[in-house]
């Protein structure tokens, strides 16, 4: 990102009481990445290192998340848990964290996210996911496209993130259990025969046999250029969890927008969904 651009998503952090802090690898540059794969992953550790950075947030995402995985000193975040917080590509990053440490860490906004402008939604879902400490709850109107897709309640983990990501990373040291989980998921730039395939796997791989709920995300530019698959999204999803009962719920408000709840991704938390909307409560705090 231009210095220009993390001066203005370092402004609205300002606004929210944060003392924003730019690491210096963010001016580095190693063809289009911000760095070597090593330098990037050394710039990781030296945050959660350095006691006065009490969480990261990332400036933007990018496919080359997924190459500083393998390198990222998961002892060092270990003794030294902080909050990260990420989207998009940053999935990667968010759940290698999640498995290898433990680590509580947040699907939200990102520096790129206040470029679309600025929501107070977005920043007060930010400001007390990373400060409050006891557990709090959201409740979402059937508005602004949300909707529900199957009526139910559902308790586990929230776990999720970017599509592309949560597929990439079924059979690594890095893949998220599912299992008795709140399954939220997102994407950009995708055809629809795409995502269909990726959620295909998914089931295939028993991601989608045992969940409590699915939250879809927004689902960003996705088109039928290629392909017409001749049934929308909606469909697809129901279709490929038949035989289940749990809620399903589309157009929850996290991905590429500027309109973002920010998910702490762990937590275990109780669904909702009905005619009056849709309600999450935490059962615990993500940060202490």
């Amino acid at each position: 990102m231009s210095e220009a651009d993390i001066e203005r998503g370092s402004v609205v952090l300002k606004g929210m009481g944060f003392v924003p802090v730019g690491h210096p690898s963010n001016h580095l540059r190693d063809n289009h990445f911000a760095g070597s794969a090593r330098e990037r992953a050394d710039a990781i550790g030296e945050m959660f290192l350095d006691p006065e950075v009490r969480a990261l947030i990332c400036t933007k995402g990018g496919y080359g998340t997924e190459e500083v995985l393998d390198l990222v000193d998961y002892e060092v975040v270990r003794q030294h848990p902080k909050c990260v917080v990420g989207f998009s590509d940053a999935t990667a990053l968010l759940l290698a964290l999640g498995a290898k440490t433990g680590l509580v860490t947040f699907h939200g906004p990102m520096l790129q996210t206040f470029k679309q402008g600025i929501e107070e939604f977005t920043t007060s879902h930010l400001f007390r996911a990373l400060t409050q400490k006891v557990p709090w709850s959201f409740d979402l109107e059937l508005e602004r496209g949300l909707r529900v897709l199957r009526a139910g309640q559902g308790r586990g983990p929230m776990m999720g993130g970017n599509l592309t990501i949560l597929t990439d990373l079924i059979g690594t040291d890095y893949e998220p259990p599912m299992d008795g989980c709140l399954l939220f998921f997102e994407d950009i730039d995708e055809d629809l025969y795409r995502i269909h395939r990726m959620l295909l796997h998914l089931k295939r791989a028993g991601k989608l046999r045992n969940l409590q709920g699915i939250l879809v995300g927004q689902m960003t530019n996705i088109t039928e250029d290629k392909i017409q698959v001749g049934r929308d999204l909606d469909e697809i999803v129901l279709d490929l969890c038949e035989g289940t009962d749990f809620p399903i719920v589309a157009e929850f408000p996290c991905g590429h927008s500027a309109r973002l709840v920010t998910i702490p991704i762990g937590c275990s938390a109780d669904l909702y969904a009905g005619e009056e909307g849709v309600r999450i409560g935490l059962e615990e705090a993500p940060v202490i």
